[in-house]
């Protein structure tokens, strides 16, 4: 699950990397700009390099190279990549309103682009803007994206606007899975959290029928969790699990300033 963000980043820029390590992708890209300095294609290659490497080596200055070579990209020419390339820098920075700026305008050029949708709706998510989230998560489940996480902010989303919003939110996801149950088949953690919730089951049997094998679940399970007893109204329980989270996070150096950013928000809204 720490690699979420990178998964998301390759597939959101479709650009092939092929060498054995940061340092020559680098230099080849910066000999392709040296060859050809108006080539806009080797710069967007130095920003997604350099985001690569901000998410391995977890330091956020190589995010700020990546966001100079996609200005410098911008130069020489407008591309729907390249405005998310600098969105992508900017939203694992945490600077959101950034992000969703550079998001919007990638989007007025690759409409279809539903990697582009579902990273703005959590920038909205994050921001407290469900009713943006919302509608950005539909566009892109609508569009292909299957990732479960957003069906999950979708809900959590509409459970923050207001019950009426909430169950419809129950209903739409309900119809998404009714068409394609392959969707939420397997026995991944998030599918099973995801269905606790679609189908009413009581979450305190789920982790009493995997009694031991919580040291098996992420710091994203827990915060899941988290959500799962908020939205029972079991806000003593979601408070320990939302606490778990950041504990996991920082006991194990994990740089996911996303995640942290969303649980350290709901711990401020229930203490």
């Amino acid at each position: 699950m720490k690699k979420i963000k990178l998964i998301v980043f390759f597939i959101l820029i479709s650009i092939k990397i092929f060498s054995t390590g940061f340092e020559d992708e680098i230099k080849k890209y910066l000999k392709d700009i040296e060859l050809n300095p108006g080539n806009y294609w080797g710069y967007i290659n130095l920003s997604g390099a350099y985001i690569k490497k901000g998410n391995e080596e977890q330091n956020d200055e190589y995010y700020n190279i990546a966001i100079n070579y996609a200005n410098q990209a911008l130069e020489l020419y407008e591309n729907d990549k390249v405005y998310g390339n600098r969105g992508l820098a900017y939203f694992l920075k945490g600077i959101y309103d950034n992000a969703i700026s550079d998001f919007t305008e990638a989007i007025k050029l690759n409409t279809d682009g539903y990697r582009l949708y579902s990273l703005r709706a959590e920038s909205y998510f994050i921001k407290g803007m469900y009713k943006h989230a919302i509608k950005d998560i539909e566009k892109s489940t609508y569009l292909g994206d299957k990732i479960h996480y957003y069906y999950f902010i979708h809900l959590i989303s509409s459970f923050k606007i207001s019950k009426a919003k909430y169950k419809k939110s129950l209903r739409l996801i309900k119809n998404i899975f009714n068409k394609d149950e392959s969707i939420f088949i397997n026995e991944d953690w998030s599918n099973l959290f995801i269905q606790c919730i679609l189908n009413g089951k009581n979450i305190d049997d789920l982790l009493l029928n995997y009694d031991g094998k919580e040291e098996k679940l992420s710091y994203i399970h827990f915060l899941y969790i988290g959500y799962v007893y908020l939205i029972n109204s079991d806000n003593n329980k979601a408070n320990i699990y939302f606490k778990k989270c950041l504990e996991t996070i920082n006991e194990n150096n994990i740089n996911d300033r996303v995640i942290y950013n969303i649980t350290k928000k709901e711990l401020e809204l229930l203490n």
